[in-house]
């Protein structure tokens, strides 16, 4: 069996932030906050959490957060609901 390729998965990662407008991301856009789970988690498994802007990562999950309720969606503009909230904390 081969060696990981740790560097191809970073760059698969990073690649799929940057479709957003790809037919796959928009009707999948309210499993954001899940992909990013699991991207960052993937990343940081690699020691490749360096590859990511964490600014930009904490606002992005901050424009998804409902101040009214202090729950996270799952997107911008998504309801919340617990199964964000529980990605946000984990």
């Amino acid at each position: 069996m081969e060696d990981l390729v740790a560097e191809k998965h970073v760059k698969y990662i990073l690649s799929v932030e940057k479709k957003k407008d790809d037919f796959e991301s928009l009707v999948l856009e309210h499993l954001r906050m899940n992909g990013a789970y699991w991207g960052l988690t993937t990343l940081d498994l690699l020691h490749k959490l360096g590859a990511v802007d964490p600014d930009e990562v904490v606002s992005w999950m901050m424009e998804c957060y409902h101040q009214d309720c202090g729950g996270f969606g799952g997107n911008i503009g998504h309801d919340h609901n617990v199964h964000e909230w529980f990605r946000i904390f984990q």
